[in-house]
């Protein structure tokens, strides 16, 4: 080839026809096909040799590679999926599988951790307190339970054009109420320049968090890009060390679409993975603490005084009744008068002694045998005991009128008409038990019991509280108008029943006959022909709603009666209709 090359350059440039005329007549009809064939094969090895090389530095001078070959890739995936959809799916289960489960354990997880966590602040007395302060802020139970629970949690991740404001991708929770992420870059870019322009801060640097309601925006920011992340709580360095790793994730990744940015966000979308893992949250470290002692021993130092307490006075109320008891039974003593003091204990007697009874200083020794302490006064009685007492055995005993009692030694005899019910309350008094040794009753004589009523003499009795009754009840109406006032109708609802109960008694009581008088009455604001002729409308008012309701047209009469001259009511009992029953007498048998 060397020597080929060599004579080539020797010869001069005019022979150049005269070879292509040799080769011609050498090689004939054949010289162009071999020619074209040996050009196709060195064109083939040499682009094959540098083909992958081309296409990668393509690719990263202007990435139209990528763009070329998308839709050609995406039309040959689809038609791989139509044509063999088992096979693909084979294929990605070992990844996707795995994926799916760790997701759906890890919100499961998350779940039951926050349902544990609502629940076991639920069913306390601490949850009720939470429970008003989450009213009084306006706060949902919910968001007010994690914002005592959790130091901090990132909610919402933006990611912002530094230079254009522009939003370029946004990350939340799932769950959460999303702030509007076009609304809030918008908000932080007017507010970081009014900073910038106002306060004159170097080029690159600005506010590093924004308080907002109960959120921090904690900002991260690089001369090309700025990391917003929504914090519920306080945020601590945990998060700024995650959004400056996300930042320079973010620069490494799209850093020339950073610096030649367009407007075009759809690049950004692969943001995705690197702004979610931001999404963190710490739970509130629970401590420890010791059970309080001192306020449990107090506690129950309080509860045994309690029931010590309550238990003495329990005993010192039974031992009191047993002490009255005691007094009540013994031969020559009447108490007239007690007061005790359950705390200290103590009593004062007051008592009419017989002379020949228990001498009062052996009595009083005898009843604080229990532990009391008794002040026993007594007054001896000039007679027998027996004969002191019924002198006004009649008041003690409240005995009915035509009752006579009289004492012969020891024999207290009773004489007169009595009832069943007084004749056996005598029988088995205590007090006349035992302050009498002897009693008579064989002189009394025990009048019959009461016969029992007619119906007529029921329904007379039952008709006179119907009238009663209803002649109690007054309609109000409003001024100037012969109109019921609120609430006022519902009073005819008592009036109809009644009515329909007199009918009844009527029924009963024939040959009764009665008129229903409705009297409407007005105040003085107008004249005594506007006031009468008001009065009568509004007692026809009330005549027709009876009436409406089923009572008979003729058995009402209205009548006005316009402003009663000197009367001292207010108005609003001037302006009323009221009711009369006029009945023949009734006869009774």
């Amino acid at each position: 080839m060397e020597s080929q090359d060599t004579s080539k350059a020797n010869v001069a440039p005019g022979t150049d026809d005269e070879l292509q005329k040799l080769r011609t007549l050498l090689l004939g009809a054949e010289q162009d096909k071999a020619l074209k064939k040996l050009a196709s094969q060195g064109d083939l090895q040499q682009i094959s040799s540098v083909l992958s090389e081309a296409m990668i530095q393509r690719n990263n001078n202007d990435g139209s590679i990528a763009e070329a070959l998308a839709p050609i890739m995406d039309d040959a995936f689809n038609s791989a999926i139509n044509r063999s959809p088992v096979k693909i799916s084979n294929a990605i289960y070992p990844i996707i599988g795995p994926s799916i489960r760790k997701a759906v354990a890890k919100a499961l997880s998350e779940f039951v951790q926050s349902l544990n966590t609502v629940l076991e602040n639920s069913l306390s007395i601490r949850a009720w307190g939470w429970r008003y302060q989450a009213w009084r802020t306006g706060m949902r139970y919910g968001e007010f339970v994690l914002s005592k629970t959790i130091d901090f949690r990132v909610e919402q991740i933006l990611l912002i054009h530094r230079e254009t404001g522009l939003l370029l991708h946004s990350e939340s929770l799932p769950g959460t109420l999303a702030r509007d992420p076009d609304l809030v870059s918008s908000m932080l870019t007017a507010i970081n320049d009014f900073v910038m322009d106002s306060f004159q801060e170097r080029e690159g640097s600005g506010i590093e968090n924004v308080q907002v309601g109960q959120f921090t925006l904690q900002i991260e920011a690089s001369p090309t890009a700025m990391l917003v992340a929504a914090v519920r709580g306080t945020p601590g360095e945990a998060v700024r060390n995650v959004l400056r790793q996300a930042m320079e994730r973010i620069h490494m990744v799209f850093n020339q679409e950073l610096l030649e940015f367009t407007g075009e966000v759809e690049v950004f979308r692969g943001a995705a993975d690197i702004l979610h893992p931001c999404l963190i949250q710490k739970a509130r470290e629970k401590t420890k603490t010791s059970a309080p002692w001192l306020g449990i021993i107090a506690i129950g130092i309080v509860i045994a005084f309690l029931i010590i307490t309550t238990y003495h006075r329990y005993v010192a109320e039974q031992q009191r009744e047993a002490i009255l008891h005691t007094v009540s039974q013994t031969p020559g003593y009447v108490l007239l008068r007690q007061t005790s003091s359950l705390s200290n204990k103590t009593m004062r007697l007051e008592l009419l002694r017989a002379p020949n009874s228990l001498r009062i200083e052996s009595f009083r020794q005898q009843l604080e045998t229990t532990g009391w302490q008794i002040n026993a006064k007594a007054w001896s009685t000039p007679l027998d005991l027996a004969s002191h007492l019924s002198t006004f055995l009649d008041e003690v005993m409240q005995l009915p009128d035509g009752v006579i009692t009289k004492l012969e030694g020891d024999t207290l005899t009773f004489s007169g008409l009595i009832g069943q019910a007084d004749y056996q309350r005598l029988q088995s008094s205590t007090f006349l038990n035992t302050h009498f040794s002897d009693i008579d009753f064989s002189q009394m004589k025990i009048l019959p019991p009461a016969p029992e009523p007619t119906p007529q003499e029921v329904q007379a009795k039952r008709w006179f509280e119907l009238k009663a009754q209803i002649e109690n009840i007054q309609l109000t109406f409003i001024p100037n108008e012969a109109k019921l006032a609120a609430g006022e109708k519902n009073k005819l609802t008592a009036i109809l029943a009644q009515l329909a109960e007199l009918e009844y008694a009527q029924q009963v009581l024939a040959p009764l006959k009665w008129q229903l008088i409705i009297t409407g009455f007005a105040d003085r604001t107008g004249t005594d022909a506007i006031n009468a002729k008001l009065s009568l409308e509004r007692a026809e008012v009330v005549k027709d709603l009876l009436v409406a309701n089923g009572v008979e047209k003729t058995r009402i009469v209205a009548f006005g009666a316009g402003y009663v001259e000197g009367s001292t009511l207010p108005g609003k009992n001037q302006r009323i209709a009221d009711f009369k029953i006029f009945h023949t007498p009734i006869a009774r048998n």
